[in-house]
């Protein structure tokens, strides 16, 4: 799988509110490697 791949994993959850258990089915892949590429490719928290 590709890094694009990974990071639009990753967007669905954290931009489109979509639950981590549903993407990790959608795209037929375990919950724990949906969460180690949200650790991996997550963006930095803006702190305002």
């Amino acid at each position: 799988m590709t890094d694009e791949f990974k990071r639009d994993a990753v967007a669905s959850v954290e931009d489109r509110g979509y639950p981590m258990h549903a993407v990790a089915e959608r795209l037929k892949i375990s919950t724990k490697s949906t969460y180690t590429r949200q650790r991996l490719f997550s963006r930095p928290v803006k702190v305002v």
